[in-house]
């Protein structure tokens, strides 16, 4: 008796059996796509490597929350006009670079004599010479083994940025670009400028490009010397803070600093008089009397009554700074 399973049965043709109706033969299966190998985006087109002498950006949408890379460029300008999510630059000599809104960190690494304008989370420079940095962070910035970077505060706008700030989580009243933590021991390291002229950005190649806009960050001194006079605390409801920004800048009122509070405090709301605490609230601290004539058309602004009141009240609104 012959084994059940030593009966041969002649295989199926799967993809070339004919069509008994149309005499035809089917017409191969389509092999299945998964979603890795959908779209799979170029990594060539997230860096820029070994450049020279040439000018290049990559436009919005280009990048995406995605990460890029500069690696061995010269003698270059090459800008981000984008939103992304971490950005390193090495080995980069004599370029003009900058950096749109990256969510993450933004590292400097090995590269001298080079002009940086930058928007980020975290900022940090290892090896950095002789480099001018106009810097936007989030949070308090990194820089190690490092020597004679000048850096002064974000300078540029141009159509399209507060929307990317948006999306890489960025509030542009909260800049904390001078708030500097140097790992390596010693002196002169760095030192801090002052905000940008009016009209002369760092890299006036950036709003030639992408197009001119109204100011977005406030142009602070930080640490550096401020001009002379009576400190004062304005603070306005974050709906109206790109307006007074703007207000601020025109008439060339110095600002120190600014910093935005999503829930104010009690003691803070006490302080207040004029100003609708219900939303979030950003904070100036500007130099001399001629805040208040210029903010006079806001009357929802809270402004220090004084230099002695505006001692007191910078001191409750910036606690940690």
């Amino acid at each position: 008796m012959g084994s059940i399973f030593a009966k041969k049965h002649a295989p199926k043709a799967k993809y070339a059996a004919e069509n008994p109706k149309t005499g035809g033969s089917k017409p191969a299966a389509k092999q299945p796509q998964f979603s890795w190998e959908r779209n799979r985006p170029d990594p060539a087109d997230f860096k820029f490597e070994g450049l020279a002498g040439v000018t290049v950006h990559k436009d919005a949408g280009s990048i995406d929350g995605d990460f890029f890379s500069m690696l061995d460029c010269r003698d270059s300008c090459m800008m981000l006009l984008d939103h992304l999510d971490s950005c390193h630059v090495d080995r980069c000599q004599n370029c003009n670079i900058y950096i749109g809104p990256t969510s993450s960190s933004v590292f400097l690494r090995d590269s001298e004599n080079c002009n940086f304008v930058v928007a980020c989370g975290q900022f940090r420079t290892r090896n950095l010479r002789n480099c001018r940095v106009r810097l936007y962070c989030k949070t308090k910035p990194i820089i190690e083994s490092s020597e004679n970077i000048d850096l002064g505060c974000f300078d540029t706008s141009y159509q399209g940025l507060e929307e990317q700030m948006r999306r890489a989580g960025l509030d542009p009243h909260s800049n904390l670009w001078s708030e500097i933590f140097d790992f390596t021991p010693g002196e002169n390291h760095y030192k801090f400028l002052p905000p940008s002229p009016a009209g002369e950005p760092l890299m006036p190649q950036i709003a030639a490009t992408a197009g001119e806009a109204p100011l977005l960050v406030p142009p602070t001194y930080g640490g550096a010397q401020a001009p002379e006079g009576p400190r004062l605390l304005v603070v306005a409801p974050a709906v109206v803070a790109k307006e007074v920004v703007q207000a601020l800048a025109q008439q060339s009122v110095p600002t120190v600093r600014s910093f935005r509070i999503a829930k104010p405090s009690g003691a803070v709301k006490a302080m207040l008089t004029g100003c609708n605490t219900s939303g979030a609230l950003v904070g100036f601290e500007t130099i001399g009397m001629a805040t208040r004539d210029t903010l006079q058309a806001f009357p929802e602004v809270h402004i220090s009554a004084d230099a002695q009141r505006g001692t007191e009240e910078l001191r409750n609104f910036f606690p940690s700074l």
